[in-house]
């Protein structure tokens, strides 16, 4: 997964719906991962040699009614939007 970090944090920087009120660094960006991937997976899908976009999912509430629900995100390059779509849940995607 380290070799994909700054790729992510850059999708993830590039967009404007992130509701971050600070833009975190590649090193906050990295243990977000980890942090995140105790429990849910992190897909990333590669094209053509480059990152096309990453879905991961978190804790939807912490109230235990919604101990099964997840929030799914999913970000995009900008040159992969109208390509990627049900490929995420199929190779070539890489799961962390």
């Amino acid at each position: 997964m380290p070799r994909y970090i700054g790729h992510l944090c850059s999708l993830y920087l590039n967009t404007s719906f992130t509701f971050e009120t600070a833009v975190p660094s590649v090193e906050d960006f990295a243990e977000r991962i980890k942090t995140y991937l105790i429990n849910w997976p992190w897909l990333v899908c590669e094209m053509d040699g480059k990152i096309a976009g990453y879905a991961y999912g978190t804790r939807y509430r912490e109230r235990v009614a919604y101990q099964w629900c997840t929030e799914s995100s999913i970000y995009m390059h900008d040159d992969f939007q109208r390509l990627v779509s049900e490929d995420y849940y199929t190779p070539p995607c890489l799961k962390f």
